[in-house]
């Protein structure tokens, strides 16, 4: 008897996990980020931008972000927003989003504004526990060029807000400099498995290295002192012709990057090189591991979600990519 009540109770018990593992599959995001509202100065009143010293009698920030547009019936908000087009002192706003360890999008800045709109998408695989981020920068330098960034304002979440996980429409009000943001977000399937979209037009993202500390024979890659002695990482990702390399990462055994990609037109039968470099003064380096696939489609089709981790190779522990079909 008391063999088949633990029985039940254990069957009972599987039934009710059943919800929580089709819960805890990741989901795709389709995640719009649709407008923002900005404070035209920084805390201390200064200019994102320069202004030649120029100071604005703005409004307090009493009143709620819904309000925003009641700030534009003052003359100096007005003016502090509404600087002109070139050379101006109002921020130039972007939008940057992270969602766990390796998804992020970034948009394109918009020039001298306090009510940047963009409008454009991006897919995000969500797994259980991601952490979210969104930070809104006022972006210096032309159009694409990300010359200098300063932090406008940083939102953070232990997880990715209910509201986008449930497809609908999130409104992030004041953090730091930023009144707020308005994001929007729809369910979308699985990309298709890679051997049936082998072919296209790839994002490849080089997004992190690890290597042993030192050579294979015990030494030190560098020869000075402390930290000096570990090596200045290099990266880089071939694909057929098409090549992209990390900025340098200097004195590390590991290391991620943000921004090194590159488009690339990808058809059965092309190779994949990787290598790693301890790169020294003068453009002078020492190769610390290489390894490649003779056909790309042989590492999309072992891709998980386009992420794949190239295992031990040389002194390298691992190098991970993304590959994300574009079109």
């Amino acid at each position: 008897m008391k063999n088949l009540r633990f029985l039940g109770l254990f069957s009972m018990l599987c039934l009710l996990a059943l919800p929580a593992a089709a819960q805890a599959q990741a989901i795709y995001l389709k995640i719009t980020v649709k407008k923002a509202m900005v404070w035209p100065v920084r805390d201390s009143g200064k200019c994102f931008d320069p202004c030649l010293g120029k100071k604005f009698k703005l409004p307090a920030r009493d009143k709620s972000p819904e309000d925003f547009m009641k700030y534009m019936e003052n003359d100096e908000f007005r003016k502090a927003c509404t600087s002109p087009k070139v050379g101006g002192w109002t921020p130039d706003p972007l939008v940057e989003i992270k969602i766990g360890e390796y998804g992020k999008f970034t948009t394109d800045k918009k020039d001298n504004t306090c009510l940047p709109e963009w409008n454009v998408s991006h897919i995000f695989r969500v797994a259980p526990g991601d952490k979210f981020s969104l930070a809104v920068y006022d972006n210096d330098g032309a159009a694409g060029v990300q010359a200098k960034r300063d932090l406008m304002g940083l939102y953070e979440a232990g997880q990715v807000p209910a509201e986008l996980m449930n497809g609908g429409t999130l409104v992030l009000k004041r953090f730091g400099q930023v009144e707020g943001v308005v994001l929007s977000a729809e369910r979308v399937a699985a990309p298709a498995p890679a051997e049936a979209a082998c072919s296209g037009v790839y994002e490849a993202r080089i997004v992190e290295v690890e290597v042993e500390s030192t050579k294979a024979d015990g030494r030190t890659w560098d020869r000075n002192f402390g930290k000096y002695k570990l090596p200045d990482l290099v990266v880089e990702l071939s694909v057929g012709n098409d090549k992209v390399t990390t900025p340098k990462a200097d004195n590390v055994t590991s290391a991620k990057f943000d921004n090194t990609k590159m488009d690339v037109a990808v058809s059965k039968g092309m190779s994949v090189r990787i290598m790693v470099k301890d790169m020294d003064p003068g453009n002078k380096f020492e190769e610390i591991g290489q390894t490649a696939f003779a056909d790309v489609c042989e590492l999309l089709n072992k891709a998980q979600d386009g992420i794949y981790t190239f295992p031990a190779f040389g002194r390298v522990k691992k190098v991970v990519v993304i590959f994300r079909k574009i079109r």
